[in-house]
């Protein structure tokens, strides 16, 4: 994961479930480039949530592409769009302030985050505890 507001890339090693930073200036061979690429669409979220809170919602696309991250109920009603626009490779990440696209704070209940982008779509469970 880049993070540009400190020139910080975060490395996760599946193998031994090190996690390691490099530094922007650091070099390294197309091999290690390749082992550090984001290959898939990944999601994650902050869940259980407490209501009132804030929701932190993370995730990593593998190409530049259109992206929509959504907030829907378990009926499958749209309740807000965080998101709906082009963004780079790489890990984002969102602070959502738990209200709907109306305004109005979402009560304790189970929701779906969607991320759909070009490359596919991925759903997670979030649920919102009192």
């Amino acid at each position: 994961m880049h993070f540009p507001e400190t020139n910080t890339v975060l490395a996760y090693n599946i193998h031994d479930f090190s996690l390691w930073t490099v530094g922007r200036d650091v070099m390294v061979s197309s091999e290690e480039r390749e082992w550090f690429a984001i290959k898939e669409v990944s999601l994650r979220i902050n869940s259980p949530i407490t209501s009132g809170s804030r929701a932190v919602i993370e995730f990593e696309i593998p190409k530049e592409s259109m992206v929509s991250l959504e907030i829907i109920d378990n009926s499958g009603r749209l309740l807000r769009r965080l998101v709906h626009r082009r963004l780079k490779a790489g890990a984002h990440s969102y602070t959502w302030n738990m209200r709907d696209k109306n305004g109005k704070m979402m009560n304790p209940g189970v929701y779906f985050v969607v991320l759909r982008t070009e490359q596919g779509q991925v759903t997670q469970k979030m649920v919102v505890v009192k």
